[in-house]
């Protein structure tokens, strides 16, 4: 798939030169395994080159990138290959866009409880635990461990909550969850809210685990049945989301895209919490 792209220059001259660009892609990372070694990515490939070309701060930005990966993956020569690879597309939509004053700026948050699958039974648990260090070769005993512990004290109901946030900006917005959600999420944002100058970021103010659409949940594989049990035991994601999680986030994100329509008039500058 590839990657959705949009860049936002602000430009403080009637010069050509940008003096700032955002760019936001629904592309999972290039390396694989522990890459907290170098900066960013591909992110930080791409926001160097972008730096290097339009000679101005760039940021760079992740969207719904949980099923989504790069055609080029796993060395930091493909780093670079998949940065050269985006970079056209940004310099292009970059050069074809016009600035605009800042006529209205809304920001608000949500706080959405997040039903999990309930836990499993000793046994069912003791079979994930083992695929899982089976095929990814790490020690999955402390989640055994609490899972089974919290089932014997509080029963297998579980949730989270977690946050929804949004920012209009002029006509378009921003929204963002602590999550890595399926591309198709972003499209059904976008379809629910009816305005194509949108975009919903993963990893925002944090990373709780993978946020799936309904279909592939019943789909399973490794975003679905192992990742909660390798890696949802720092964020407290011991199972995956329920299936209609997804829609829930859509419908929160609508929410608060109607209330900033209601909240913001031309010129004003708001926010909120909730």
């Amino acid at each position: 798939m590839s990657p959705v792209v949009r860049a936002s220059p602000q430009r403080t001259s009637p010069r050509s030169q940008a003096s700032a660009c955002s760019a936001t892609i629904g592309l999972s990372r290039v390396l694989r395994g522990d890459s907290s070694w170098i900066s960013g990515d591909y992110l930080g490939w791409l926001r160097k080159v972008l730096r290097e070309r339009l000679g101005c701060t760039v940021a760079v930005g992740t969207g719904c990138a949980g099923d989504s990966n790069p055609r080029w993956r796993g060395s930091t020569g493909d780093l670079e290959r998949v940065a050269a690879c985006i970079s056209g597309p940004v310099l292009d939509k970059t050069a074809a866009l016009s600035p605009e004053p800042l006529r209205r700026l809304w920001a608000a948050s949500k706080v959405m409880r997040m039903r999990l699958v309930d836990l499993p039974g000793l046994q069912e648990a003791r079979a994930l635990a083992g695929t899982a260090a089976r095929e990814w070769e790490v020690d999955t005993s402390p989640w055994l461990s609490t899972v089974t512990r919290q089932c014997e004290q509080r029963g297998p109901e579980i949730s989270l909550d977690m946050e929804v946030q949004l920012v209009r900006i002029n006509g378009g917005f921003l929204a963002g969850v602590p999550m890595e959600p399926f591309s198709e999420i972003a499209l059904d944002v976008l379809a629910e809210t009816g305005n194509r100058h949108g975009f919903l970021c993963g990893y925002t103010n944090g990373l709780i685990g993978y946020l799936p659409t309904e279909q592939e949940f019943l789909r399973g594989g490794y975003e679905i049945e192992w990742a909660p049990v390798v890696y949802g035991l720092e964020a407290g994601l011991l199972m995956p989301p329920r299936p209609e999680t997804a829609s829930e986030v859509v419908r929160t994100v609508a929410e608060l895209y109607r209330e900033s329509q209601a909240a913001v008039t031309p010129g004003g500058v708001r926010g909120a919490s909730q």
